[in-house]
């Protein structure tokens, strides 16, 4: 009979309750944890290598990111040492990739690298680990699919890697947590909850649009809990504190900065940011990378509407991704960027309604330990071919590149693919020393700026970038003299910066720079020590050449004019100095040469003895051919009509002149 019993089949209680078996669910699930750590570790960084044999590649916006923020430690003064349009919180984090840079002696870009890819795994575990202590009200099953896709979205950021988008979905994960998990009843610690809501502070203090997202947010929450006490949360508070404080910190800042930032940055922004602007169906069309987040957004959406009811997730999800839409269309910018918010959200509803899927099968197997079992394994082997894909290709790309070696900058064993450099790079490099300053003066940031960090140089003017079409444009939109003013003084600055600064490298862009500059006369009155090199780019580079005065790109009918009015005895060299901004020993120069040639055009030339050599000549041809018809005249006289000849006389010929 006992025999019999213990032959007999289990049932799944009696399975459940046995120990030996006991023991092989907690195998398994260990086993389970382990594939899926080891894929989760993986997912975080294998990306790393390519950072590895990339490290100078950056974009504009982050190349002046980390710019500010290594001018920030050596104590320049935000706004009035170094200018920018934005607030200066991005600023301040990018103090962080600076120190990491050099605490491991890897160039500022790398040190972008590593912090946001480091950033990214720590965020993603304190998510992750936030729904996993309060797994009883938040289906962590559900849950963990979506760390995967979050995590892998944001793996794949090359040009927008940094964005303060991007790092604001780092900060706000853990946040959107902390505040499912107590709107769906459950507990989070005091500690976890504050740490969430600082880092979320500090994502929502980088632009009003996140802030939007975020209450919007709440609100879908508020709508299907309706527990209003839930909002007065210590994550809430937190998150409120930095904001507060941030505003706060405004009030600390030199007058002049905050005058630059309010009269200057934000007035030319709102109004000089639409020079750029793309019409409706280029930002939903104009290229792959802006399609791609549209078609994942619908697909995603779509499918949350099919599975609203199996997760309390998804209706404050789908509300924070739609609300995203204004940051993105705002300013009317094609700017990929701005879709990171809406793109990650489609990726957290795509986590969620996989997770949905695979907790489905879960609960429909639940008595057996191989679906678990394969889905980890199978999780770890789709990240493991996603990274020996990528590591493969950029295997490749190395092995069919041009390759840099960093050793100049002070890297040995570092590499980096020269297609990946900007195209300024070299020149900056090979005209400069580590501790010259270089000036850019573009339409834009790129491609400049990135040579300048790239190269590890410094920046020789405040404006690390120029914005001085941006003002003209405003000035044509809108008219009036502020703009007009601003212009102006915006040149003066660069010129006060190079008088001062006296950087060893200018770059200016071509077209429409070079028009702009002579406008305000740029070239007289601030290039005096310097010459053209080339052009290359688009952009001519000028080099210091100490006491050599050379004048490049002067309208020569200008000079023309000021030369003239000098000789012309109507002003002197020291009005024509005062009045259009040229130097005195400029203008004295100009005159004396002009001087000169003028008095050489009037003294006989080589030229004008030769044409006095020629018209001698037609005088004497003409001489010779009139001699030439009198003796033809006189031989007819002599011949008569007589039949028989006389003999012929010689007649003694008038000898011709010489």
């Amino acid at each position: 009979m006992q025999s019999n019993e213990a032959e007999a089949p289990m049932n799944n209680t009696e399975a459940a309750s046995s120990p030996k078996t006991a023991r092989n669910w907690r195998v398994c699930n260990n086993i389970c944890i382990v594939l899926l750590a080891l894929a989760f570790i993986l997912l975080c960084f294998f990306r790393l290598y390519f950072w590895s044999t990339h490290p100078l590649v950056t974009w504009a916006d982050q190349s002046v990111y980390l710019e500010m923020g290594k001018l920030l430690l050596e104590g320049k003064r935000p706004y009035i040492d170094f200018f920018d349009f934005n607030p200066p919180m991005i600023m301040y984090v990018n103090v962080i990739p600076i120190l990491v840079s050099r605490i491991f002696h890897v160039p500022a870009t790398q040190g972008m690298h590593l912090s946001v890819h480091f950033y990214t795994f720590l965020s993603t575990l304190f998510a992750a680990y936030i729904a996993y202590k309060s797994r009883a009200v938040t289906n962590f099953f559900i849950l963990l699919p979506m760390f995967f896709t979050f995590a892998l979205y944001t793996q794949g950021l090359d040009t927008d890697l940094g964005q303060r988008e991007h790092i604001f979905m780092l900060t706000y994960l853990p946040f959107l947590m902390v505040r499912g998990t107590h709107w769906m009843g459950g507990k989070v610690g005091r500690v976890e909850s504050i740490i969430a809501g600082l880092m979320a502070g500090v994502g929502l203090a980088f632009k009003p649009h996140f802030i939007f997202a975020a209450a919007v947010t709440e609100l879908a929450f508020l709508y299907q809990y309706r527990k209003p006490r839930c909002l007065l949360r210590a994550e809430n508070f937190a998150a409120a504190a930095v904001v507060l404080l941030y505003a706060i910190h405004f009030l600390l800042l030199p007058r002049e900065a905050l005058d630059i930032l309010f009269h200057q940055a934000f007035p030319v922004y709102n109004d000089g940011v639409y020079w750029s602007s793309k019409c409706l169906m280029h930002m939903l069309r104009g290229a792959s990378y802006f399609t791609k987040p549209f078609i994942n957004f619908i697909v995603a959406i779509s499918l949350a509407c099919l599975m609203r009811r199996s997760s309390p997730w998804i209706t404050p999800i789908v509300v924070f991704t739609c609300a995203s839409f204004v940051n993105y269309f705002q300013g009317d910018q094609a700017w990929t960027y701005r879709l990171l918010p809406m793109a990650i959200g489609s990726f957290i509803l795509y986590g969620i309604e996989g997770g949905i899927i695979i907790d489905w099968i879960l609960r429909r197997y639940q008595s057996y330990m191989l679906p678990r079992l394969l889905l980890s394994f199978a999780a770890l082997i789709a990240v493991m071919g996603v990274a020996y894909s990528d590591i493969d290709y950029t295997n490749e790309e190395i092995k069919r590149a041009h390759i840099y070696d960093l050793s100049d900058l002070g890297y040995p064993g570092s590499i980096n693919p020269r297609g990946y450099l900007s195209p300024l790079f070299f020149a900056v490099l090979q005209n400069t020393k580590p501790t010259d300053l270089v000036v850019h003066i573009g339409s834009g940031i790129e491609p400049g700026h990135p040579a300048v960090l790239q190269s590890e140089r410094m920046p020789g003017s405040r404006y690390i970038y120029s914005f001085l079409v941006m003002v003209e444009y405003c000035q044509e939109r809108r008219g009036g003299k502020f703009f007009q003013d601003l212009s102006r003084k915006i040149v003066d600055n660069y010129g006060a910066d190079i008088r001062k600064n006296k950087p060893e490298l200018i770059l200016i862009q071509d077209i429409p720079m070079t028009f702009l500059l002579e406008k305000y006369n740029f070239f007289e009155r601030y290039m005096n020590d310097y010459t053209r090199l080339g052009v290359t780019a688009e952009h001519t580079i000028y080099k210091r050449m100490g006491g050599q005065r050379v004048f490049l790109h002067s309208p020569l009918a200008r000079r023309e004019q000021l030369v003239l009015s000098i000789l012309s005895g109507n002003k002197t060299i020291d009005q024509v100095s005062e009045e259009n901004h040229i130097d005195k020993k400029s203008l004295e120069d100009w005159v004396t040469r002009s001087g000169k040639a003028l008095s050489e055009a009037l003294i006989i030339r080589p030229a004008d003895k030769l044409q006095e050599l020629l018209d001698e000549n037609q005088r004497l041809g003409d001489r010779i051919a009139d001699v030439e018809r009198q003796l033809s005249d006189l031989k007819l006289k002599g011949e008569g009509t007589d039949v028989e000849k006389k003999p012929k006389t010689e007649v003694p010929e008038e000898p011709l002149p010489r």
